[in-house]
């Protein structure tokens, strides 16, 4: 719908309300719609009253930020969870808002109870503690977003929350892949580091785990066994089709097998094994 032309000014024909807002029709057949909080503000409009430049420049900024706030409202609503920030980045980035007009519209919706920061925060621990994430990252993480690292802590600890370190363990152990118990323990320490343990730490909890689960050492050393033996056979081959000896093959094989992480003993029991 085309903005009315506010050259010579426009005169109002009738007024047309709705639930929330309120329709201006001109008498050239022209519109704007505006909320009704943005109409009751405004100057006194009429049918018969015309209406200057500066007035119809203000109605039509009042219709853009309707839309603006209803698209705030629909990522509300959509069930994920925004920090003030991320509404303000998104509707400056998909609505192509200022930064002045994403952060009043977010303001707007703090002082009407829509936005609370102490629920946002609330919500934000119980679902990153759930995923796994250490305390740490979880509060360095809302402290980006701009809440205060006091208010978070204090959540955190009135939440009760269950120390979730042996959980998150478990599961980046039973996801890292690798071809051996090392290169397994690594890659799942890596992954720890990214839900907020230090490295240390992640090596540490995940060796800890390892040794005190003998089911899970028993699977592991059973898949790096069948790993050891098909990279053997398959390197000492190549060895031996470019020319080398048996005997040069097999130290050859030993030293690649040795940079690929596994344990020496288990190489030359394999080794042993393929004579």
């Amino acid at each position: 719908m085309k903005k009315p032309s506010a050259s010579s000014g426009e005169t109002v024909k009738e007024l047309i309300p709705g639930a929330d807002s309120v329709r201006i029709c001109f008498v050239d057949g022209k519109s704007i719609t505006v909320s009704m909080g943005a109409y009751l503000d405004g100057p006194r409009i009429y049918p018969g009253k015309k209406l200057d430049k500066a007035t119809i420049a203000a109605l039509n900024e009042s219709k853009e930020d309707i839309g603006l706030y209803s698209y705030l409202l629909s990522l509300l609503s959509s069930g994920r969870l925004y920090s003030r920030k991320k509404l303000v980045e998104k509707m400056m980035m998909v609505k192509k808002a200022s930064y002045q007009q994403a952060n009043e519209t977010v303001l707007k919706a703090v002082q009407q109870g829509i936005i609370n920061d102490d629920d946002y925060v609330r919500e934000y621990i119980i679902a990153a503690h759930d995923l796994g994430q250490s305390k740490e990252k979880i509060l360095m993480d809302l402290s980006k977003e701009g809440y205060s690292s006091t208010s978070p802590r204090e959540f955190y600890i009135s939440l009760g929350l269950d120390d979730n370190t042996q959980a998150a363990v478990s599961q980046a152990v039973e996801k890292a892949h690798g071809r051996n118990i090392q290169t397994i323990a690594a890659n799942a320490a890596i992954r720890l580091v990214r839900l907020g343990y230090s490295y240390e730490k992640a090596e540490e909890e995940v060796s800890r785990f390892i040794a005190s689960n003998s089911g899970l050492r028993a699977r592991l050393k059973a898949r790096q066994e069948v790993s050891l033996k098909a990279e053997y056979e398959e390197i000492y081959r190549r060895f031996i089709a470019q020319g080398d000896n048996p005997k040069e093959a097999k130290m050859k094989t030993a030293k690649r097998l040795l940079a690929r992480k596994y344990e020496y003993n288990d190489i030359v029991k394999e080794a042993e094994e393929h004579e």
